[in-house]
């Protein structure tokens, strides 16, 4: 088989008999469509044994899940063939991981449809009942509201949905798109197209009807926690009910013995031990009022026994002082006494020291001043 080759870029030209002009799909250069009679360079003659030989190997590759090996034999067989729609076919169930076209359908299928409903079945399977209880505490305990199921799931639902159509979308995009499956449609046979083109359509059509499915399923589980849902929160309400006109008969009786308590002797552990009982109410009644109060109340006990406190340590501290100075006060005094005694004595030595120790006591330096005469004299 002969084939011409673009007289810029060396590409192989796609032409036939009736084109007078061809473009090159290559470098895009326009030309007269080449004919045998040109020059021999323009033409090259390719061996389609040769060819077959490596699709053949590449479809092999294929097989054993040699994903790089089978591309080499594809390219291999292109560079000899650019024509090859086989090769081209090749190249695309590479680029799916597919060993065959009949397990296309298994790994696209895989690839654009996930498990979206896994929230929804794990909310059907038992959690939904936690998950309730959460919303229950939240916004009934409150107001007594009833909070609407479709904000918590119809919300993940859609999403899910317009997911899954997305997958649908891009699956069409991606095989309407894939240059080497649009190449291969273009060089393959006629019965070779079809063939494909039955397995394209078998691919959107199962991955549509899962979409169906899977909607109708979540349509279903979503009716069925709506179900729950009204029949857990009617049991709440009820439990909560109860509990709440329980609480508030013990709340009734705390109210009660804290404002008994409140007659009691005025003191800071009775002011505490009311502010406490009265906290603990939070806001049942005018409970809030009369902590505030005694809280205050502590505060001005504390602040009257600060200044107490200040006021006894400072008559302490004067009464320290005044006990050393009458101390030092009679000591002195006993101190002149002696050197008195001593000076009559005519003990000058000894008098002279006391004296001038006492320094101005009384008339301590005139006795010094006296003695020292006498002992100068002397």
């Amino acid at each position: 088989m002969a084939v011409f080759k673009c007289k810029m870029c060396g590409g192989y030209l796609n032409c036939n008999d009736i084109d007078t002009v061809v473009t090159c799909e290559y470098c895009g250069v326009k030309q007269t469509t080449p004919t045998f009679d040109d020059n021999k360079e323009h033409i090259v003659y390719i061996d389609s044994k040769n060819v077959q030989a490596l699709i053949d190997r590449g479809n092999m590759a294929l097989e054993d899940k040699e994903w790089e090996k089978a591309e080499k034999y594809f390219e291999q067989a292109l560079n000899i063939d650019s024509r090859s729609g086989a090769a081209y076919l090749g190249k695309f169930l590479k680029e799916c991981h597919c060993e065959n076209l009949e397990r296309l359908k298994d790994n696209l299928l895989n690839k654009y449809d996930h498990d979206h409903t896994q929230k929804l079945v794990m909310y059907n399977e038992g959690k939904v009942q936690k998950d309730i209880d959460k919303i229950a505490r939240k916004y009934i305990i409150p107001n007594f509201l009833s909070f609407n199921i479709d904000g918590q799931f119809n919300t993940s639902y859609h999403s899910v949905l317009n997911s899954r159509r997305g997958n649908y979308k891009n699956l069409c995009n991606y095989l309407e798109n894939n240059q080497n499956l649009n190449k291969a449609y273009r060089f393959l046979e006629e019965t070779e197209k079809t063939s494909i083109e039955k397995i394209i359509e078998s691919i959107k059509k199962a991955l549509q009807d899962k979409i169906d499915s899977s909607q109708k399923e979540d349509e279903a589980c979503i009716e069925n926690l709506q179900k729950q849902y009204q029949e857990h929160l009617k049991t709440c309400e009820e439990n909560f009910i109860k509990e709440y006109e329980k609480a508030n008969v013990q709340r009734e009786k705390e109210y009660q013995e804290a404002c008994q308590k409140n007659n009691r002797e005025e003191n800071i552990a009775n002011y505490v031990d009311s502010k406490i009982r009265f906290e603990r109410l939070t806001d049942y009644k005018d409970a809030a009022t009369y902590a505030k109060r005694f809280k205050d109340k502590i505060k001005i006990v504390k602040r009257k026994r600060a200044i107490k406190t200040t006021i006894f340590v400072m008559i302490g501290f004067i009464l320290f002082y005044i006990l050393v100075f009458a101390t030092a006060a009679h000591q002195t005094s006993s101190t002149y006494n002696e050197a008195i005694q001593l000076l009559e004595n005519q003990e000058y030595d000894k008098s002279l020291e006391l004296f001038t120790s006492l320094n101005a006591y009384k008339d301590s330096k005139e006795k010094v001043e006296y003695i020292k005469e006498i002992l100068n004299k002397k």
